[in-house]
């Protein structure tokens, strides 16, 4: 209900009005009335009415007087002006002040009806937009921590990410200004078999409330195996504290030593190059030991190394199950050495490096198979001799990575067309629905799956089996069985027959009712 004050000076149409008009009718109640501007002002102070109809010439303060104090106040008021016909000047000026109803005195009841039903549609409409802009803003809240990791993750390994895109990301994240100092932690668990996801995220929460003690930390992300944690250029000496902290904290938590890199302090246009340092100081564990802190001086930088592919990018590839991705980017590898023409024994490292990556990929039946094949690998006399062995082995992982998704993938779409068995009746279910709250996937590759498995798009699916569901309890009911109603409301076609009954039509050549008399015959 909206409450409405009516304000007017002659008594008979103040109390006219108040009594000819079926408030409640038209969605609102009568707060009050008041005979002038003053005692309205007074009135909707106390009652905050959501609209108010007033004459124009008062005494003591005038229509135009009062919406001028209640504009300043209360802008979301909703005014209806009474004026008689000599009275446009200020019907004119009322207009000004945002007045968009007003009513020509006399006025017959049906007019003063039709413009309470126009103002309170507004007043909805607006309510509406206004639920809707705070459910948007709710949810932006909700999803602010994964769009802000997604945020770092893309600026530190995707080329195309520049510093205009991180401009246009300031104020809705409130990061820093482009020439704000930073510096970039790397932590990596040290876990044989790689941390768990529930490890991952703990790890992520727990470096960056400890850290942002120290320095404001303004991005934080799981990156693959890794956590990474972008903060203001802290001095070393504050920092490294805090990192053995962090490191500490999450060894009591879950029994596993984490090693953390810390890069030099930047600008935030140079991520990617700290990126770049602290994956390459984290390889510095293998002299300094399990749960140290590494910066770039504790680790040689290889001449001419950095534009090499990413090892962990032919991993990715590999156990994505593409075979033919794995092939491309093991063809450029090759192809970049051959161009570059570094020392023979620094392009054995780099490739025992993407060996034993690669390797680490590979099921744990064969891992003893590929091991055994690093020594004669790294004894090879050629670089195409290397670049053979080495594509054989990704092509092989790659292809058992293909065999167990596809496996995957079958198993999840028995699952979904469980699931729809199961909820038929549920009118509300779609593919959406099934993706948010059962499989927490994207709606978009779900639906792909389902296509390149079945044949056919998941909602012609649901809708057949919505029409198979019906035939079924008609044919069970018998002659005097459930009416259309219940069986539409049954099968996910809610309180809707009528529609039901056309689409069973459209799918059967019958209605429900000729399919029910036909199945009696039998």
């Amino acid at each position: 209900m909206y409450s409405v004050l009516l304000v007017d000076d002659e008594r008979i149409i103040l109390e006219g009005l108040s009594v000819v008009i079926d408030w409640e009718r038209h969605g609102t109640a009568l707060a009050g009335k008041a005979k002038n501007g003053a005692e309205a002002l007074e009135m909707i102070r106390e009652k905050r009415p959501d609209i108010v109809i007033t004459d124009l010439k008062m005494p003591n303060m005038n229509g135009l007087e009062l919406i001028a104090a209640v504009r300043e106040e209360y802008p979301d008021i909703v005014f209806v002006i009474l004026s008689g016909y000599d009275e446009f000047e200020y019907a004119q000026r009322a207009m000004q002040y945002g007045v968009r109803h007003y009513l020509l005195k006399p006025c017959v009841e049906q007019d003063i009806m039709d413009t309470l039903d126009r103002v309170v549609a507004e007043l909805r409409a607006a309510e509406e937009r206004r639920r809707y802009t705070q459910g948007i803003r709710a949810q932006f809240e909700k999803m602010k921590p994964q769009l802000k990791a997604q945020l770092l993750k893309e600026f530190l390994t995707n080329k195309t990410y520049t510093m205009k895109d991180w401009e246009s990301s300031r104020a809705i994240f409130g990061l820093p200004g482009g020439d704000a100092r930073v510096r970039l932690v790397l932590f990596e668990p040290d876990a044989s078999a790689g941390p768990e996801y529930e490890q991952l995220f703990a790890l992520q929460n727990i470096a960056s409330e400890l850290i942002g003690d120290c320095a404001p930390v303004h991005l934080d992300a799981a990156i693959g195996e890794r956590v990474a944690v972008l903060c203001d250029a802290a001095p070393l000496e504050r920092l490294m504290p805090v990192i053995g902290h962090v490191q500490r904290v999450y060894q009591e938590y879950y029994g596993i030593e984490t090693t953390a890199a810390v890069s030099d302090e930047a600008d935030v246009g140079s991520l990617r190059r700290l990126y770049k340092e602290t994956l390459e100081s984290l390889s510095g564990r293998f002299y300094l030991g399990s749960g140290s802190i590494i910066t770039r001086t504790d680790t040689p930088q290889p001449a001419n190394m950095l534009d090499l592919p990413d090892a962990e990018e032919l991993a990715r590839a590999v156990r994505s199950g593409s075979v033919d991705e794995s092939a491309a980017l093991l063809a450029d590898c090759f192809r970049r050495l051959k161009d570059m023409r570094l020392d023979v024994q620094v392009a054995k490292t780099y490739l025992a490096e993407l060996y034993m990556v690669l390797i680490r990929q590979a099921p744990q039946d064969r891992l003893a198979g590929y091991f055994e094949r690093a020594v004669p690998f790294l004894a090879s006399g050629t670089l195409g001799q290397m670049e053979r062995t080495i594509l054989d082995i990704a092509r092989e992982i790659a292809a058992s990575y293909y065999d167990a998704n596809l496996q995957h993938r079958s198993e999840l779409v028995r699952r979904m067309i469980a699931c729809v068995q199961e909820r038929l009746g549920d009118e509300t279910l779609t593919l959406g629905k099934l993706a948010s709250e059962v499989f927490f996937m994207n709606a978009d590759y779900l639906g792909r799956l389902f296509r390149k498995e079945t044949g056919e798009r998941f909602t012609n699916y649901l809708l057949a089996a919505r029409i198979e569901r019906a035939k079924q309890l008609i044919a069970d009911a018998g002659p005097s069985g459930l009416r259309i109603g219940a069986i539409a409301e049954a099968v996910g076609f809610g309180n809707n027959p009528q529609y039901f009954s056309q689409v069973f039509k459209k799918h059967t050549g019958l209605t429900p009712t000729e399919f029910k008399r036909k199945m009696s015959e039998f």
